[in-house]
């Protein structure tokens, strides 16, 4: 019985000693290692307040500022490491006071100095020279490709107090758009390879000058390796003038007489083996039309009211359902599905609207988008301009038979609430 307990407290006093050996050296060295391998792998060494080790086994990191991204505080529980499957577990990480700014200009978008992905044009110019670094070194790609990539899986990420600047540089004067306030968790996360994971964000939303409390959200779950996913996105009352940077100019609110108008979108994004379906409602919660000067016009107001007339017809706000069939992992927006939704959402509308608009030829409204199939995102703006073009020309009534001009009567502020 002795000799269990002799051997009991040899364990302990090798725990212990082996405990207090690693608490000393992170609290000393930890933080000259983490600067020294930042540096060594990324180019740039980091300002770090302090690197500390907390019983039991808990690092935290305070005012932590490496380029564009940096925290005023980072709290890592650390699990197990498992040598024979190579992971590495995370029980919890905590960040608190986080910023991260990505820009992009015409060659590529950075998060600098973790992350930089040129332009497709640059891609394709350095693609000989790629090849040829990648043949010279196979031989020793083949021999490193043999060790055991260690892979990372955070069972809890909490995120608190942050913020994401995106800077677009690609414009005549620099647009920032800023996610404030963000809040949320991620579960379950595993890298390089991704595994089913749960996640739940919350944040406010600054454009150009604009801040709108609380206006995104989302949550749900993504298992991007089975190409499945079940999630919800919501934008709540955003203001319609906060992107008009990116808008062509029939979309700007000068060119709709609009003075203000807050929107809102909710999307259900659900996947099965890559197909994606994206349900979407789009509702107008408000709208304040410019004052017009006497005898002054805006053939934009005018289209504006008619649509909206149409997409309000027995609801009470124009609401206007939409759903993009894509795959999960190269999404694209079949703009000529458009048609068909309008059509559901204007059947029912007023007769007399309907009769003499549509019968001009609900054709020509689209016909921005005929034989256009799935588009980039990139490419939509341009093609939603061509549709308001011919929204335009089909709203314009004939000399001969003129259809009723929908809020005409109204004052030049409406609110649907």
């Amino acid at each position: 019985m002795k000799w269990i307990v002799k051997f009991l407290l040899v364990i302990f006093i090798l725990v212990v000693v082996g405990y207090g050996a690693i608490f000393v050296f992170v609290n000393t060295k930890g933080k000259d290692i983490l600067i020294k391998n930042v540096e060594d792998n990324l180019g740039l060494a980091p300002q770090v307040n302090s690197l500390s080790l907390k019983f039991p086994f808990n690092v935290e990191i305070k005012n932590f500022l490496c380029g564009d991204l940096s925290f005023n505080k980072a709290s890592i529980s650390l699990g197990l490491f498992n040598p024979f499957v190579g992971e590495l577990v995370l029980d919890k990480v905590s960040l608190d006071g986080f910023t991260f700014k990505i820009q992009k200009d015409k060659e590529k978008i950075a998060l600098r100095p973790f992350f930089v992905k040129k332009s497709h044009q640059l891609e394709q110019e350095t693609a000989v020279q790629q090849k040829l670094l990648a043949s010279t070194s196979q031989v020793k790609n083949t021999s490193s490709s043999k060790k055991k990539q260690v892979s990372l899986k955070i069972r809890n990420l909490y995120l608190k107090n942050g913020s994401l600047e995106m800077v677009d540089l690609t414009k005549d004067e620099p647009i920032s758009i800023i996610l404030k306030d963000i809040s949320g968790e991620l579960n379950d996360f595993s890298y390089p390879q991704l595994t089913k994971f749960y996640i739940k964000l919350n944040s406010s939303l600054n454009a150009e000058g604009i801040e709108i409390k609380d206006a995104l959200s989302a949550s749900g779950w993504v298992d991007y390796a089975n190409k499945n996913m079940e999630a919800n996105f919501n934008i709540n009352n955003v203001d319609y003038s906060a992107f008009s940077a990116y808008y062509p100019q029939s979309f700007k609110p000068e060119s709709l007489g609009v003075k203000k108008a807050l929107l809102s979108l909710d999307a259900d994004l659900n996947a099965q083996s890559n197909d994606l379906i994206i349900d979407c409602i789009l509702s107008l919660e408000k709208i304040e039309y410019a004052q017009l000067k006497e005898g002054e016009k805006t053939s934009g107001m005018k289209t504006l009211k008619t649509v909206l007339g149409l997409l309000k017809a027995g609801k009470d706000k124009p609401v206007f359902q939409l759903r993009i069939k894509t795959k999960m992992d190269s999404p694209g927006v079949d703009l000529s599905s458009i048609k068909d939704d309008f059509r559901e959402e204007v059947r029912f509308g007023p007769g007399a609207i309907v009769g003499q608009i549509l019968g001009k030829g609900t054709e020509a409204i689209f016909e921005g988008v005929k034989g256009t199939k799935k588009i980039s995102l990139d490419a939509a703006v341009d093609t939603l301009k061509d549709i308001v073009d011919t929204f335009g020309e089909a709203f314009e009534p004939n000399s001969a038979d003129t259809p009723p001009d929908v809020d005409a009567s109204q004052n030049e502020t409406e609110t649907t609430e």
